[in-house]
């Protein structure tokens, strides 16, 4: 079926599922056995979504913007905050999987930047030096609860020794070595000339991991999706080390993140139409 965008696929769609309910309170005390909680998952590239033919989900940022990076959540969070009206961007995808409409689509407005030192997610044995975690919310069409859903979208991060090897998001943040950012001088203004290098899913080369989790803040409930993008950025050891230095130690002894688990070898496989729009 032809669309006005573009063309409309059936697949089957691959979640990730947990094992044995498995939980994050014991790693990270202050969520909520009450909530359900789910870690972040252990993952395999053999294992990943192609977004060229399995799985339609695309991102639309905003440019030259100001944040406001501070700790949160009991000081445990380093995140960047924009404001609400005008956001980092949105985040589209369709997972219609009854009343498909061809003009119907998730999409979740993205506040906050999260910095997870280290990263979170384990992608092939590997646990990377920072993961970038996108927060972005909205409410699902057709749900009259009116509850907010989440939608957390992550990239590894790799620390390389020189600037010239840096990715160039993170040269937005190279202000923090010049004047020298101190915990005690958080919230701290952040201007950020783009967020394309690190949310652009038309590069076909990535792949994308999908499952339901949690929320990454106490108290931690099950009311969100994950999309991990294989997509390693980078940011030199210099600059990784001035965002380490802004946790509160005091809270957080060995970084702020939690510890991943694995997921069961089981899928269970969803059929769902979506559309593949034109870029």
């Amino acid at each position: 079926m032809t669309t006005r965008d573009g063309i409309t696929k059936t697949v089957n769609i691959l979640f990730l599922k947990y094992k044995d309910g498995d939980d994050w309170t014991e790693n990270y005390p202050l969520c909520s056995t009450d909530f359900g909680n789910q870690a972040p998952l252990i993952l395999k590239t053999d294992e990943a979504l192609k977004l060229s033919n399995e799985f339609y989900f695309f991102s639309k940022m905003n440019k030259n913007l100001e944040g406001s990076l501070d700790l949160e959540d009991f000081r445990n969070n380093l995140v960047l905050t924009f404001d609400e009206r005008n956001p980092i961007g949105t985040i589209y995808y369709n997972l219609d999987k009854d009343d498909f409409d061809e003009y119907f689509y998730y999409f979740f407005n993205c506040t906050k930047l999260y910095f997870r030192i280290p990263g979170e997610h384990i992608l092939d044995d590997i646990k990377y030096d920072m993961e970038l975690q996108f927060n972005c919310s909205g409410k699902i069409p057709g749900d009259k609860s009116g509850n907010i859903k989440y939608v957390f979208v992550a990239t590894p991060v790799k620390a390389v020794d020189d600037a010239d090897n840096q990715s160039q998001f993170f040269n937005n943040f190279e202000v923090l070595l010049k004047d020298d950012v101190k915990t005690e001088n958080l919230p701290y203004k952040i201007s950020v000339e783009s967020f394309d290098e690190i949310l652009n899913p038309f590069n076909m080369f990535n792949k994308i991991f999908f499952y339901s989790g949690s929320v990454n803040y106490p108290e931690c409930m099950i009311n969100s999706n994950w999309i991990f993008i294989d997509n390693p950025v980078t940011i030199r050891k210099n600059l990784l080390q001035k965002f380490y230095s802004l946790l509160d130690k005091d809270q957080i002894d060995d970084g702020n993140n939690r510890k991943a688990v694995p997921k069961t070898q089981d899928y269970y496989i969803l059929e769902n139409s979506f559309n593949v729009m034109n870029k």
